[in-house]
């Protein structure tokens, strides 16, 4: 149990030497540490990948909906009508009410 609990004590150094099974247990154990390790790793790796994804996703769609308003408060200036706007950027009534103030 001493081995699970600090696998690098000196004593299971010493016992490894003496015993190839521990020594070779010892590597296995070692190796699925290193591997929980990557894993972590590459988990925060693709998590910021999502985020990154995410980010430029929401400013493409905030980048969107500042080129639609600007249209329709053009449109607005022209004298289109109000309906015709809804129809082409498909923003709402409420919206381009809201450009007119």
């Amino acid at each position: 149990m001493m081995f699970l609990d600090n696998p690098d004590n000196e004593e299971i150094f010493e016992i490894m030497e003496e015993n190839k099974d521990i020594k070779e247990v010892k590597k296995e154990l070692d190796k699925i540490t290193q591997d929980e390790i990557l894993w972590k790793e590459a988990l925060d790796i693709e998590i910021t990948r999502m985020d990154n994804e995410q980010y430029i996703e929401d400013a493409e769609n905030r980048g969107m909906k500042k080129a639609k308003l600007e249209t329709a408060k053009r449109m607005l200036e022209k004298g289109i009508e109000i309906e015709t706007i809804i129809d082409v950027t498909k923003l709402t009534k409420d919206e381009i009410e809201e450009l007119k103030d």
